[in-house]
């Protein structure tokens, strides 16, 4: 179990960061989104460059086989302040496909959970933590469910009368509000 590994670690990437990381997070983005714009390094110094305590990527990865080297996985948070309250949108959730299906995913969403009390409690307000999924990420939807999120809107998937393929139209969407 990941929680088990004292070797696993979860860390933020910073602004000195970008030309180490830049090549690993645009093959996780790929891996996440086939077609994606390429992650370029002056996309990843401008959005991590930013050093905004409101936007924040965490990556996972295993310090004993790899220290230096490729992340497990990674996450988006950014958090924004509504005339209704504080938003955290969660982004980028992906776990690189050679470690499918062995708790990285809950690992990072659990981390940001934590990440997010914390700032509540800094704010001594909620913060409603919103996230989407496309409707083929059964695993991440499912853990999406499990780790207490609320589907709120749901992709619709139609079939398309002349190719006989489906569509799927929008996403799932999920909220989860975290109290101070």
């Amino acid at each position: 179990s990941p929680k088990d590994n004292p070797f696993l670690q979860i860390q933020s990437l910073h602004r000195d960061d970008w030309r180490k990381y830049t090549g690993m997070v645009d093959e996780l983005v790929q891996q996440l989104s086939p077609g994606a714009e390429r992650v370029e390094e002056h996309d990843f110094f401008e959005v991590v460059g930013q050093d905004d305590e409101n936007f924040t990527i965490f990556i996972v990865r295993d310090i004993e086989k790899n220290p230096e080297g490729e992340f497990i996985g990674m996450a988006t948070i950014f958090f924004r302040h509504l005339l209704s309250g504080w938003v955290g949108e969660i982004h980028d959730v992906v776990v690189d496909k050679h470690y499918f299906r062995q708790g990285f995913g809950r690992m990072l969403t659990q981390h940001i959970f934590d990440y997010t009390n914390i700032r509540a409690k800094k704010l001594g307000k909620p913060i409603k933590l919103c996230l989407t999924s496309k409707p083929h990420r059964e695993a991440a939807n499912a853990m999406y469910v499990k780790a207490g999120f609320e589907l709120i809107a749901q992709a619709v998937i139609e079939r398309d009368p002349a190719t006989g393929m489906e569509v799927v139209k929008g996403t799932n969407l999920y909220r989860k509000v975290i109290n101070p």
